[in-house]
């Protein structure tokens, strides 16, 4: 039995070739499909919290640098806004986020692709006006680290303590997954922020693909990035810390909250916030934005597509190779009617068939899996898994195929086709 399936595969070599190459096509790009679509679900399942919020950025009114400087010079201009600030991070109803792009500024760079505005093409613009350089840096607060899962690859995440400044320079940093070719755990980074020197530590560095996201702005990627907590500090020391101070808790109200509520809830929230803190200079920008919900919609419709065109590509190996062994099987007529007139019968010839289009099929399978499993031994063992179940699955699909076709073919017909 053995011996005549592998004098069948033999015989007519080419079908066998094509046959080999069609499951080893499918089967490589069902891998590809399978991991772009885990990919989909990692951010689907990152960005859940999101689901069926409504976000109402926030923004000052100090609209140019007059009334900027006056608030500034009014009595207790530092402690309204950090008040504020306090009552958006702690004391609201709902959740107030804040990711912001205020890039660091460094010294000597590894590469211009970290620079700030370097995937808009203005890398080389920045590297050309020398030291300092901005390198791409997002801050946010607890909540928006809450609701952004980001997940560590090395070193460890940020906790509570982290985002109260110790007055001893030191900020603590993750990087994005690009920078951990250079930096290790527990390196410092020494750059400015705000035009004030500080030690950046690496606490940690971020996964590949990690991602967060800001209002009226595109997916912010992180892997070139630097993730820096919204850092609070206690009574400033001097009047020059009195005013970075001032630019910091400036930009920490310019976030977001995100809310099942509606506009005149999320109104009353804030204007409670301005009245206890005493800072009346923010307002809701525009009307509630749905980013994510288009990116929930993005993905789903991403997914759907990558479904419909694993089943596509399913159907066109199955009936590529169902096509090929079939017409193999006709034109092998003549050995077929040798083998019926010896005493053979088709169910015998039936087995033979089957038998080919088996290890045909699982040389391929065979070898994609066991490339996994030695060379990718990082990855689930649901990848090699499901690879093989693929394979088991077009064999049972071709052969039920060609069971088909021999049972409606008369053994006469048989007969008639080898005499031809």
């Amino acid at each position: 039995m053995i011996g005549e399936i592998i004098e069948n595969i033999k015989r007519r070599k080419l079908y066998s070739i094509l046959v080999i190459f069609f499951v080893s096509c499918f089967l490589v790009t069902m891998f590809l499909i399978g991991q772009i679509f885990q990919v989909f679900l990692e951010r689907e399942s990152m960005i859940e919290s999101f689901e069926g919020l409504e976000v109402y950025p926030i923004m000052d009114t100090l609209d140019n640098d007059e009334e900027f400087q006056t608030f500034l010079n009014e009595p207790g201009a530092l402690e309204k806004v950090k008040a504020f600030y306090n009552q958006l991070n702690e004391n609201i109803e709902d959740d107030y986020l804040y990711v912001f792009q205020q890039p660091v500024e460094v010294e000597s760079i590894i590469d211009e692709v970290y620079l700030e505005g370097y995937e808009e093409g203005r890398g080389e613009e920045r590297k050309s006006y020398g030291s300092p350089y901005p390198v791409k840096t997002v801050q946010m607060n607890g909540l928006a680290l809450n609701m952004f899962p980001l997940e560590i690859a090395d070193g460890e995440s940020f906790i509570s303590e982290d985002f109260q400044y110790k007055e001893n320079g030191e900020i603590p940093v993750l990087l994005g997954s690009e920078y951990s070719q250079y930096f290790d755990v527990g390196d410092s980074i020494k750059g400015s922020y705000i035009f004030k020197e500080f030690n950046f530590i690496v606490k940690g560095f971020l996964k590949p693909y990690s991602f967060v996201e800001r209002p009226q702005f595109p997916e912010i990627n992180l892997e070139r990035s630097i993730v820096m907590p919204a850092m609070e500090f206690e009574d400033p020391k001097s009047l020059d810390d009195e005013e970075f101070q001032l630019r910091h808790y400036m930009q920490l109200i310019n976030g977001a909250i995100y809310s099942e509520n509606d506009r005149s809830n999320v109104d009353q929230q804030l204007q409670y916030a301005r009245e206890v803190s005493g800072f009346s200079h923010s307002t809701l920008l525009g009307e509630s934005t749905t980013t994510l919900g288009a990116y929930f919609d993005a993905l789903a419709q991403h997914k759907n597509w990558l479904i419909f065109f694993a089943v596509v590509l399913f159907l066109v190996c199955v009936g590529g190779t169902s096509m090929v062994m079939v017409k193999k099987t006709k034109e092998n007529s003549k050995n077929i009617m040798i083998h019926l007139i010896s005493g053979g019968t088709i169910q015998q010839i039936s087995r033979i068939i089957y038998g080919e289009v088996t290890v045909l099929v699982l040389i391929p399978t065979s070898i994609i899996t066991f490339i996994i499993l030695v060379f990718m031994p990082q990855l689930p063992l649901m990848y090699p898994l499901i690879i093989f179940i693929t394979g088991v699955i077009v064999i049972t699909v071709t052969v039920l195929q060609i069971h088909i076709l021999i049972r409606r073919t008369p053994t006469s017909q048989w007969l008639k086709r080898g005499e031809e």
